[in-house]
């Protein structure tokens, strides 16, 4: 039996509550809601790049079409179900946690921008953080309130930066969201007022996985790939910590004493990495093959793709070796 990922938070194990949660929040039926969860594990991602292409939506770019798509799709929720579920999420969630903890944040305020429904809140609530999440998503904001009131926990729910007091949180965790802005800039900029002096803000953004299968990830925004100082002049910070492909980056806000130090050949490191980021913001490419494999290759998707056909006792004629 495959042991999971120990940040494969409850909520995400429960195959059921899964289904029944979606299918409450969209008022489909549940049937319908297995078959699309189904496709999107089997075929991850699935959902959004179909939607684009059924209506026949220009992908890649900013405009009136993406605007409605976001107002009036679903198909994140999906999405984001079997993100949250891939050990790469996993992994960056327990990465993230052990860095707060390293760097003296044991506990304290986070701000979330953009948790769709409510995952690493949900996880970090339960480390013991008080955490504020950002959704603008009627339907996020839906799913993290289902989560929640079903699974327990206390969380704030905003709406809206501009009403957060400036400098009041001791983290900001933005992951898998300033690829899709139209002003990744502008959106830096706007939280890192909200952090403390010292404080981290850490993100996570593909900005150069502008393919077929990432339909809202913006063309211009592939600039942006493995640019460090722009976002360290964008937030008044410091680049302090990272992986190797920024999955994540940590930046700390100026102001604290002492800075926290990295060290030179951590630095090389890092920096060595954010110059293949702006090769592939270059030429995306390359990098989608790859993504791809990795995510063909996810034994938990993989389990849970097992779990599906169990529990419809289909004889499914689609080939898991996709």
């Amino acid at each position: 039996m495959l042991k999971f990922n120990d940040s494969l938070v409850a909520p995400l194990r429960d195959h059921k509550w899964l289904t029944a949660a979606i299918a409450e929040v969209t008022q489909q039926d549940i049937s319908r809601v297995r078959e699309r969860l189904f496709l999107e594990h089997l075929h991850f991602p699935h959902e959004i790049p179909a939607y684009f292409s059924a209506r026949n939506l220009t992908p890649f770019v900013y405009n009136e079409d993406m605007v409605r798509f976001y107002e009036e799709t679903d198909s994140f929720l999906f999405e984001l179900s079997v993100w949250n579920r891939s050990a790469r999420k996993c992994a960056m969630r327990e990465w993230i946690l052990r860095n707060l903890r390293k760097n003296g944040i044991e506990s304290g305020k986070i701000l979330i921008c953009g948790d769709g429904i409510g995952v690493d809140s949900f996880y970090f609530v339960r480390h013991g953080y008080d955490v504020t999440s950002f959704e603008v998503s009627r339907l996020g904001v839906a799913m993290a309130k289902k989560l929640f009131s079903d699974w327990g926990g206390k969380i704030v729910i905003s709406h809206s930066l501009g009403v957060l007091p400036e400098q009041s949180f001791d983290a900001i965790l933005c992951l898998d969201v300033l690829e899709h802005l139209p002003d990744p800039i502008a959106a830096v900029r706007e939280n890192t007022q909200l952090l403390r002096p010292g404080g981290l803000f850490i993100f996570s953004s593909p900005f150069y996985l502008v393919a077929e299968k990432w339909s809202t990830h913006l063309d211009a925004n592939r600039k942006f790939s493995g640019r460090i100082r722009v976002f360290e002049e964008a937030g008044n910070m410091k680049h302090v910590d990272g992986t190797f492909l920024q999955c994540p980056i940590v930046f700390q806000k100026v102001g604290a004493k002492p800075m926290l130090h990295m060290l030179p050949t951590k630095r090389l490191f890092l920096w060595y990495g954010a110059g293949w980021l702006r090769v592939f913001g270059r030429f995306p490419q390359i990098m989608p093959p790859f993504v791809l494999r990795d995510f063909r290759r996810d034994k938990q998707i993989r389990s849970f793709v097992s779990d599906f056909a169990k529990e419809t006792e289909k004889n499914l004629d689609i080939s898991l070796k996709v």
